[in-house]
């Protein structure tokens, strides 16, 4: 229940919607009954022995018979299954954790904070064209007006929302025989580049006679120029949709994330929003007519993001709004895998290692108890307490050791396995590999305190007392 609630603030709204986040009573069940047969499969082999067990090797004999050597070994040797089990958790939790924080230190070219969006279609209202850039432009103004907001514009393809839209183009100039580079496309308002922080390199950016028109100018990211080779200047230059009427680069802008986070910066054009379907341009400019509204706040985004809905009601009642939501939100939600992932692996990696700690406790425990008159033995002879702790931690030191390097080896093969989920390294990563048998060793010899300070604290006159 614990790990479900983590987990719901991490879906999507797509997602969440659809799925209850709670234990149901048929999950409980299936899991009571896997605990139940569990438990009775492993007490079936300790039952069977004790069943053989005659009463004279009962009497005479207990620790020997019911504690043996070979019990010893089994009981050690599932002591380091579960240490090597949770070594593998933890590395992988390791490594989901470096890969999410390398994820978070992407430079995406936007400022997110203080950013809201949101999606109007005013075509899903039958609406035409003009009408369609009247209620963009009345919306705008709208918002503009609100207190707090500080710039408000639009754009057909949603940025970080998985979407986008690709064009294969040529520029002028472009060496003969060389192969054009697809280029993601977008249209935007006037203000764009200040609404989403997006630097401008050079050149200029839209402006109001931009959009009275048919698309004739564009900008271009850095990724194009180099794509395209004009790093030498690309101003001026005409951008080439076969037969149709080209675009001339009026600026260059930096290098931002398109449609996904994790992604490489593809070669991008903006060009200025229309809605004339006669452009070089018709498919994306049908895409125009639903549009994704970027406002930058001074205030809280929250409280604008309660407020969106408000506004656009009062400019048009009828027109929908959708996907409300701030654009750290929406970066967020374009990585929830890997959140996602990150989180599921810590907690069953915890998990992991709180029962292999309870189980080497156990273990310890239950040796010592059956080695009780021996213990007392030794103390009375003069045997140190502290050699007694030495030879308990001793064994855990053996088991430890084990379990930690058959779990790095089969930590490092599913590491590798894992390559496709992790970003900006590899599976093998030694740092991680050692942060985690640090944390498993420091938990199991803790799991060891008691049982060892038990072994050199035991009563001779009790041990000699005992059964």
């Amino acid at each position: 229940a614990a790990a479900l609630g983590l987990m719901e603030p991490v879906l999507p709204p797509r997602l969440a919607d659809g799925l209850t986040m709670a234990v149901s009573p048929a999950g409980a069940l299936f899991a009571l009954g896997v605990t139940a047969a569990t438990a009775l499969l492993a007490s079936l082999a300790p039952a069977l022995r004790t069943s053989r067990t005659s009463a004279l090797a009962m009497k005479g004999h207990a620790p020997q018979t019911l504690g043996g050597h070979g019990a010893a070994r089994i009981r050690n040797g599932l002591a380091a299954v579960q240490i090597a089990f949770s070594m593998v958790l933890l590395v992988l939790a390791g490594l989901f954790a470096q890969s999410l924080a390398n994820v978070a230190r992407i430079d995406l070219g936007i400022d997110v904070d203080s950013l809201v969006s949101f999606d109007v279609s005013p075509r899903s209202n039958g609406y035409g064209p003009e009408r369609t850039l009247a209620v963009y432009d009345q919306i705008e103004q709208a918002l503009s007006a609100q207190p707090g907001v500080e710039r408000v514009s639009s754009a057909a393809i949603p940025l970080l929302a998985g979407r986008g839209f690709g064009v294969t183009v040529s520029v002028d100039g472009f060496e003969d025989g060389a192969r054009p580079v697809e280029a993601s496309m977008n249209l935007v308002g006037t203000g764009f580049l200040e609404t989403v922080s997006i630097g401008l390199r050079e050149g200029r950016g839209f402006t109001n006679a931009d959009l009275a028109g048919p698309p004739r100018v564009a900008l271009v990211n850095e990724r194009f120029v180099r794509a395209y080779g004009l790093q030498d200047g690309a101003i001026g230059r005409r951008i080439l949709f076969g037969d149709d009427t080209p675009l001339e680069i009026v600026g260059v802008i930096a290098d931002t994330a398109y449609s996904e986070v994790k992604s490489d910066v593809p070669p991008q054009i903006i060009a200025p929003r229309s809605l004339d379907t006669s452009s070089p341009l018709s498919l994306l400019s049908f895409l125009a007519s639903s549009a994704t509204f970027y406002v930058r706040t001074a205030i809280d985004p929250d409280a604008l993001v309660a407020a969106i809905p408000r506004v656009v009601a009062g400019v048009d009642p009828t027109l929908p709004v959708s996907n409300v939501i701030t654009l750290r939100r929406q970066a967020q939600e374009n990585i929830f895998v890997d959140r996602l992932v990150t989180i599921l692996s810590a907690s069953f990696a915890s998990l992991a290692t709180l029962l292999a700690a309870i189980g080497l406790y156990g273990v310890l425990a239950y040796g010592i108890a059956q080695r009780t008159r021996e213990l007392g033995l030794r103390l009375a002879l003069g045997a140190e307490p502290r050699n007694l702790r030495a030879m308990v931690v001793r064994q855990v030191a053996g088991v430890t050791i084990v379990g930690i390097a058959l779990g790095a080896v089969a930590a490092i093969a599913l590491g590798r396995a894992a390559q496709a989920l992790l970003y900006g390294l590899s599976g093998y990563e030694p740092v991680v590999i050692v942060a985690a048998a640090t944390v498993l060793a420091t938990v199991v010899f803790a799991a060891a305190y008691v049982p060892a300070r038990r072994a050199s604290s035991i009563a001779p006159m009790e041990a000699l007392r005992y059964e």
